[in-house]
């Protein structure tokens, strides 16, 4: 359909769960529209706007003016992608790391080895022609929004030799719904998924719809039973629990690429047929068999003696929560985790810059009416003072999550930055662009933190204070090389066979052989991340007004 404000007008595309107000004319030409949610994807070159929610001010009213077609500027380049309004808070979602209930439908992901395994960055970077419309991919994903406002749409609830018709319907204006394929009119309709989704890992993020069934594998139950908890029921802290269930965790997902024609233009669009859920046994199998394919490459040792990793133990958040009852003097420990929320708004404190015997005091200093700052330990005023990184952030692993502090080295680690470089750029310079860019680089990426954990009194209770010491990103080959170890102690603690570790191909022949072993009864198997698509994403199959 095509939107005007008198002067300009563009394009766009309805969500299927609202294509049929055009049909019984509810929406016509000369109806006036207030937009309040809508999302923007450019391929080609080509902007495609699908408007979600709406407010219809005026049926009907006369076009105002000749409008024309809406032009870029020169120089100008529009974005990949533009979230909405609705969209821009969903990285300040935060969910309960409870499980809940799978439905794993046909054979498992594990099984299909024939279908390549591929980073989002890969899908967002490849620009390929999907002939046939039946291109496969597997991708490893963290679910970090979900669109609840249109997750379903009705669909016709004939079913004809045990098949569901599943065409969508629309009503007829007394409350019936007919189907166009059947050519039959229905009191009751049923509901499939069709849900909008952000999909992200640690090298990008890409937008898909998730089908009838990988929707009934995410969320646990079928759309009308979601559709009835939220509309009829009412019941949304229901609702919100088996949404928030969802949020943030890890899968591994079978997207397929399909065409449309826009414009004549052909684009594409990603659709997720299944989804399971990340099972950390068999994925530790399918980094055994990526680390297997490489280490042949790899010259040294396979000692993991590297960065962090050879300091101190490593913990799960999991095991740091179980453990805090009995914390009861400080500990340093080792965590793998992902940044999931940086607070922004407080990320440093002004420092006394004296330095004594090449130490800096490094204490907090307080403004006096003068502008100077005074320093209570040093005793001291100076004109001007430093800055050292104080940033509340939460870390989160497949296990849980908890909240923490970063030290100044800490948070040199990770921004790449000093303090007073990142402040200058926020309040100074005021480019508040290249911060939140900055920003955006380091959340949801995995590192390897040093956490000093330290019970501090609070009342009559001992309560623990965690302090990020020092960051590390993940290194692939470090990591691979741990977690070879790590195998392999757990293999001669289960009583196998000694593994050598002198030379790498017996090191890996004797692990695939121990843990093919374990592993021939599981019903999920892991594919190495190959290959890549570029998707676009639309919510209706040919919503093309």
């Amino acid at each position: 359909m095509v939107l005007s404000d008198g002067v300009h007008c563009l394009q766009g595309l309805l969500v299927s769960g609202l294509a049929h107000l055009v049909t019984i004319g509810v929406i016509r030409r000369g109806t006036v529209l207030r937009i309040l949610d809508y999302h923007c994807d450019t391929a080609r070159g080509t902007r495609i706007f699908k408007f979600s929610q709406f407010e219809i001010l005026q049926t009907e009213s006369e076009v105002i003016g000749s409008p024309k077609l809406y032009e870029c500027r020169q120089g100008v380049q529009w974005p990949g992608t533009y979230l909405s309004p609705a969209e821009k808070g969903a990285s300040n979602l935060t969910c309960s790391c409870q499980g809940h209930r799978m439905h794993m439908v046909g054979p498992c992901l594990a099984s299909e080895a024939e279908v390549p395994r591929k980073t989002i960055a890969q899908i967002n970077n490849e620009n390929l022609v999907y002939p046939g419309n039946h291109d496969l991919a597997i991708v490893k994903a963290t679910l970090s929004y979900i669109n609840t406002k249109n997750f379903c749409c009705t669909v016709c609830p004939l079913v004809v030799n045990g098949r569901q018709c599943n065409t969508k319907v629309s009503s007829n204006g007394d409350g019936w719904w007919h189907c166009s394929r059947c050519n039959q009119t229905f009191v009751n309709c049923d509901y499939k998924y069709l849900v909008l989704v952000q999909l992200q890992d640690s090298t990008g993020m890409t937008y898909a719809v998730v089908s009838q069934e990988a929707g009934e594998e995410i969320f646990g139950c079928k759309a009308k039973e979601l559709y009835l908890l939220k509309h009829e029921k009412r019941d949304h802290a229901q609702f919100d629990d088996i949404v928030q269930r969802a949020l943030f965790h890890e899968y591994l997902l079978k997207l397929k690429a399909e065409t449309e024609t826009f414009n004549e233009v052909q684009l594409a669009k990603c659709m997720i047929v299944k989804a399971e859920k990340v099972n950390p046994s068999t994925e530790s199998h399918h980094l055994l068999r990526a680390i297997g394919m490489l280490l042949p490459q790899v010259s040294g040792s396979t000692s993991s003696d590297q960065g962090l990793a050879a300091e101190l133990a490593w913990k799960t958040v999991a095991e740091i929560t179980n453990a805090l009852r009995c914390l009861v003097q400080p500990a340093l420990v080792i965590v793998k985790a992902t940044l999931s929320i940086i607070n922004t708004g407080s990320f440093c404190y002004a420092a006394c810059p004296l330095v004594v015997n090449g130490r800096q005091c490094c204490r907090e200093v307080a403004s006096n009416s003068d502008r100077w700052w005074h320093c209570n330990a040093c005793n001291q005023t100076f004109v001007t003072c430093d800055y050292r990184y104080r940033i509340f952030i939460q870390l989160k692993d497949q296990t849980g999550k908890i909240c923490a502090s970063t030290s100044q080295e800490a948070g040199e680690d990770i921004f790449g930055l000093t303090a007073k470089e990142l402040y200058s750029m926020q309040y100074e310079k005021q480019d508040h662009a290249q911060f939140d860019d900055i920003i955006d680089r380091v959340q949801f990426r995995a590192y390897v933190f040093k956490v000093r954990l330290n019970p501090e009194a609070f009342g009559d209770e001992r309560l623990p204070e965690f302090t990020i010491v020092k960051a590390e990103e993940v290194n692939p080959s470090t990591e691979s090389h741990r977690l070879l170890s790590v195998i392999s102690k757990l293999l001669e603690n289960s009583g196998s066979a000694s593994v050598p570790r002198t030379f790498i191909g017996t090191v890996f022949s004797g692990l695939e052989a121990g843990i093919q072993q374990r592993v021939q009864n599981s019903r999920y198997a892991y594919a190495m991340n190959v290959g890549g698509a570029q998707y676009l994403v639309s919510l209706s199959d040919s919503n093309i007004l």
